[in-house]
């Protein structure tokens, strides 16, 4: 994690925004519906983003009560439960959902300790309450609390095939000849030795002013905290550990009008967010610790309408004023007591550097767009948007100059339609996307602190590409069945890329890699010309859902299948995620009153293909976070 490094997808939970990466990946078993929005957002959600967002919305308690309870077994000793209830009054309700999971066997070992790697271990509750006064209030209170214990993501070792190195002292550099699940790390990275804790709490007011116009006050307040301890060079060798001890508190504070006005519908409202986040410290073994704090004050105001200037034809205009105010404190200490255990440091002692900076980014943001509706089943559109992502500093080098904003410019061409009586959906666009100072994350090694991650800018790119989903939903005469089919083609390079990083192979016998430019070699790279990390040249999903009854109770088929083209994880296009395909499937049986009760069987990754979740090209080695395996439960 580097603090203050916000995703380029925004993710939101009822409204809040999640900051943080950690804090995002929440499970839910209450969703009442998953809003996804591609492209820059720039105007009407809380704060910017350059890659879309995804808005989950979840349910409202009901005053009748109620309740659903589910248990999933699963491969690797999995044990899956959640349940959600909710009751109250005409005035008050209020529900409570919770969620937790254990995997008692890893997808693979560690081949230097014995132990297993790669668990899933969380557990989370959120509660929601709802209280309407009177017909034209509301009030909206929700907590929330989470803990995962999960290693995956935070195990990684080399690539199979690849040339790791020992780091000197007279030791050999080796091929790696485990398995992606596996880890050859001489610290174990397992449940216990990371700890990921997040908590929140939101309430939002609504009220009807008039027939025409809603008010809507959204506050809220998140804390996620990190514990961790890594084997930061993935060898069986004693070079380099990393600890971690994380945290991210976040306030935000939303007004929102909305109405209409003759033929215009609008929206006007400002955003307050107030971040605080430290890493105290990040150490490495019989070296340095890093404290790094990043204080965000981010301030805006926005508006956006709909206007309907003819009969069948629109136009939406949106604009956004943002300015983000970051504020480093940090300090790099002489790190003394050897070799962490148990997420503890050493002591640290004497100062090496210091920095305190402060840094204030200013953007205006917009949305244009222009629909025509072709008839009652098509619609024509065309957009242009801008988003922006914030600058931020460097934690691990503070010493460095803060990373630019990045920028996006956006344009959208494409339709809408239903025909068929409605048994066909197709909707299709071509888009072209125009990136500035994009910001990349990666992982360098400081001859000071050891490996460290960095954020930094490549110059630009741009991106083109067309989008096709299609749904079919025929009236057949014995079941119902949906297909649905979704593929993107895109071509996205560097358009300008000077001085970017590469990483070549050392081979025996140093193995592992060296990166240039660095201060000892600064030969010049220009990556203009290369594709961007982690955009493949196609992707698609195709899915079929068949239900049908079977005496008192219905019977379903779900057949999903997503196949990726492959693509690269760093700009120098040298580590590549070949091209794969996933097959996922499941069949239930719901029965008794209203199909209350369900029993299913389901498969993930059936065939099961090893692919990467992250890849990565370090000083000792390329070194790999594997997605999950084969996975079939009831």
């Amino acid at each position: 994690i580097i603090p203050g490094d916000e995703p380029s997808v925004a993710s939101y939970v009822d409204g809040v925004y999640m900051g943080s990466a950690y804090t995002a990946a929440m499970q839910f078993n209450n969703i009442a519906r998953v809003e996804v929005l591609k492209g820059p957002q720039g105007t009407l959600f809380g704060r910017n983003a350059t890659g879309g967002l995804i808005n989950v919305i979840t349910r409202d308690p009901t005053s009748d009560f109620s309740g659903e309870v589910g248990v999933d077994y699963a491969s690797y000793q999995t044990v899956t439960a959640n349940a959600y209830i909710s009751g109250g009054t005409d005035t008050f309700a209020i529900d409570l959902a919770a969620y937790y999971v254990h995997q008692g066997k890893g997808w693979g070992h560690n081949l230097i300790t014995g132990q297993e790697v790669n668990f899933q271990r969380e557990r989370a509750l959120r509660s929601k309450a709802v209280w309407r006064p009177s017909d034209a209030d509301k009030f909206t209170l929700i907590l929330d609390w989470q803990q995962s214990r999960s290693d995956q993501g935070f195990t990684r070792t080399d690539l199979p095939g690849s040339i790791y190195s020992s780091g000197g002292a007279g030791r050999p550099a080796a091929v790696y000849t485990g398995s992606i699940y596996d880890s050859i790390a001489d610290i174990q990275s397992s449940p216990k030795n990371i700890n990921v804790r997040s908590r929140g709490i939101s309430l939002r007011y609504e009220r009807e002013v008039t027939d025409d116009i809603r008010l809507s006050v959204l506050s809220a307040y998140r804390l996620m905290r990190l514990n961790s301890l890594l084997d930061a060079d993935t060898t069986p060798y004693p070079i380099s550990y990393f600890t971690q001890q994380y945290y991210d508190k976040a306030f935000q504070n939303e007004v929102l009008l909305t109405g209409v006005t003759g033929k215009l519908n609008w929206t006007a409202g400002a955003f307050a967010y107030f971040d605080d986040t430290a890493q105290n410290p990040v150490s490495v073994f019989n070296s340095t610790a890093n404290f790094a704090r990043i204080e965000t004050k981010s301030y805006s105001g926005f508006v956006q309408g709909i206007y309907e200037v003819a009969d069948r034809v629109r136009i939406t205009a949106g604009g956004r004023y943002t300015s983000d105010e970051r504020a480093l404190s940090a300090a790099r200490y002489l790190n003394v007591g050897g070799v962490p255990s148990n997420n503890k440091v050493g002591t640290p002692t004497l100062v090496l550097s210091s920095s305190d900076h402060t840094i204030t980014f200013n953007k205006f943001t917009y949305s244009l767009g222009l629909d025509f509706k072709l008839n009652e089943d098509t619609l024509l559109y065309v957009t242009q948007k801008r988003g922006f992502k914030s600058g931020d500093y460097n934690t691990s080098n503070p010493l460095q100059p803060p990373v630019a904003p990045e920028v996006l410019d956006a344009t959208e061409v494409g339709f809408k339609s239903e025909f068929m009586d409605r048994q066909v959906r197709f909707n299709a666009s071509v888009f072209y996307y125009n990136f500035k100072d994009i910001q990349l994350a990666r992982q360098i090694f400081d001859p000071v602190i050891g490996i460290i991650s960095q954020t930094t800018n490549a110059a630009r790119a741009k991106n083109k590409g067309v989008d096709v989903d299609i749904t079919f939903a025929p009236n057949i005469e014995t079941g119902r069945l949906t297909i649905r089919a979704s593929g993107e083609y895109l071509r996205a390079k560097y358009t300008s890329f000077p001085n970017g990083p590469i990483s070549v192979p050392n081979g025996f016998p140093r193995g592992g890699n060296s990166t240039f430019p660095n201060l000892a070699d600064p030969r010049p790279t220009d990556l203009s010309g290369n594709r961007v990390i982690q955009a493949p040249k196609f992707s698609g999903t195709l899915s079929v859902d068949y239900g049908i009854d079977v005496g008192a109770g219905e019977l379903a088929f779900n057949v999903n299948l997503y196949h990726n083209s492959g693509y690269f994880f760093e700009p120098d296009n040298r580590l590549k995620q070949p091209a794969f395909t996933l097959l996922n499937g499941q069949v239930s049986y719901s029965f008794g009153p209203e199909n209350a009760y369900r029993v299913r069987a389901f498969g993930r990754n059936l065939t099961d293909k090893a692919y990467y979740a992250g890849l990565q090209g370090g000083s000792f080695g390329d070194n790999v976070a594997p997605a999950p395996p084969r996975t079939i439960g009831v």
